[in-house]
């Protein structure tokens, strides 16, 4: 599963209700937008320039979502804020294709309500209750494993706290954890090169993922 689709899972309870109720279709869809690009960053598809981020390498990834997403960065120089907000612009039906999506492969189930004998609101309750404790599972293990071994579940973590969802999965640990993550991102920007180059790499890859969760 993609990093935003675990996201979607992860902002609703079981029966299908956001944490945030006030959460508008928008700002979901720049955190849709932010979790593509820090996924690609994870792949090692994206990195920093400078102030920039940049698409050293043309490689197909495993998702069109993910192609798109990389082809908007590769359009012109922009920093990580820029390039959250140009995906989410470019792509408005993140949430929508995606939860289509989780619907038909039996995770989630659109359920439509009637209101004066029309449908007014629709709803996505989780059905695989596995993928949905899988999902918590794996934020649990970011946060039990905070640091460079994978930057997919740092992505993972960071941008959870974002939508202000750790204390909803992991309320025991949400207090610690955010000074564990303020500790660490202070390390990964004050980081000094180092002789081993994939250390150096892994760092700057941290670095832009931190960035790209920064935007709200």
């Amino acid at each position: 599963m993609l990093l935003a689709e675990h996201l979607l899972l992860l902002d609703r309870k079981l029966d299908g209700s956001s944490w945030d109720q006030a959460r508008a279709p928008a700002a979901l869809n720049r955190w849709l937008a932010a979790s593509c690009l820090v996924e690609l960053t994870a792949l090692g598809r994206l990195t920093l320039a400078g102030p920039h981020v940049v698409a050293p390498q043309d490689i197909s990834a495993d998702y069109m979502l993910l192609n798109d997403a990389q082809a908007i960065v590769r359009k012109r120089a922009q920093t990580p804020l820029e390039a959250v907000e140009a995906v989410s612009r470019a792509m408005p039906r993140i949430a929508p294709d995606l939860l289509a999506s989780l619907v038909r492969r039996g995770i989630l189930i659109e359920e439509k309500k009637r209101k004066f004998g029309i449908f007014s609101q629709t709803s996505f309750s989780v059905q695989s209750t596995s993928s949905y404790f899988k999902s918590v599972k794996l934020l649990a293990q970011g946060a039990e494993n905070l640091g460079l071994s994978d930057l997919w579940l740092l992505g993972l973590l960071l941008l959870s706290d974002g939508m202000d969802l750790l204390k909803q999965h992991l309320p025991d640990e949400a207090l610690a954890l955010d000074g564990r993550l303020n500790r660490f991102e202070a390390f990964v920007s004050g980081s000094r090169a180092t002789n081993e180059v994939s250390t150096q790499y892994s760092v700057q890859r941290a670095r832009l993922i931190f960035a790209l969760t920064k935007f709200e």
